[in-house]
């Protein structure tokens, strides 16, 4: 049996069967976007995930590949850096007078708006540097050198799907509901409107928690090293360095 292929089969099932009971409780809201796309996308993920939880079972166990942890901090040192870029690109179209962000900020919706940008800074710069540093001194602090890669691209994707996923579904519903306000629609109107990003946007705080997880977990299961290993590998690179 594949463990790490059962494993996340038997996540991904389970995520998407508590999404679709999740959903099926949004049935008795007073406001409430278009259900059934969602509740199709869940069981999608759910069984998507059984089959993937019964090939694990008749699959052999598969080598672990292995990448170090200063490897690990420059990819999501790099990420950072490129999030730095989005967050630039995201905010330009503030300079276009026709899309009236300066006046559609002022709505109380525009909030989201708000929150969308700067949950995009706090985790996708800095929580992403923040990830960087914990990788780049796990040697010295936590003495673990070598880090499972299938977790850690898994860390790497779940955070970075998660906080575009919920920039982006905050940040629509946040607009098209400062748009009809703005335009005189009553709060009824602007909070149906604005229901089109929630769903989407508690999908994505939930793929940022299992990202999360996972980033603990690829630490925790990580390959330890002695202290006095890492102490003498410096040594000798000094020495190589110096030759």
């Amino acid at each position: 049996m594949n463990r790490f292929v059962f494993f996340w089969g038997l996540i991904l099932a389970s995520c998407g069967g508590a999404m679709f009971l999740l959903i099926g409780g949004l049935q008795f809201q007073t406001f409430r976007p278009e259900l059934a796309p969602y509740e199709e996308t869940a069981l999608l993920a759910g069984g998507i995930g059984l089959a993937i939880l019964a090939i694990g079972i008749f699959l052999k166990p598969s080598k672990i590949r292995m990448t170090r942890t200063v490897s690990a901090s420059r990819i999501f040192l790099y990420s950072s850096l490129f999030n730095s870029i989005a967050a630039v690109v995201f905010i330009t179209p503030v300079l276009v007078p026709a899309l009236k962000f300066p006046i559609l900020i002022t709505q109380w919706p525009g909030i989201y708006m708000v929150i969308a940008y700067s949950m995009f800074l706090l985790i996708g710069i800095i929580g992403m540097l923040g990830w960087s540093l914990v990788y780049y001194l796990a040697p010295t602090i936590l003495s673990r050198i070598l880090v499972d890669t299938r977790m850690m691209v898994l860390h790497f994707v779940l955070t970075e799907l998660g906080i575009y996923a919920l920039s982006i579904s905050m940040f629509i519903g946040g607009y098209a509901g400062a748009t009809i306000l703005y335009e005189g629609a009553g709060p009824a109107v602007v909070g149906a409107q604005m229901e089109i990003g929630v769903i989407p946007s508690a999908v994505s705080i939930f793929t940022l928690m299992l990202g999360t997880v996972v980033g603990l977990a690829t630490l925790f299961f990580a390959k330890r090293v002695d202290s006095r290993e890492i102490f003498e590998s410096g040594l000798r690179s000094e020495a190589g360095n110096r030759s």
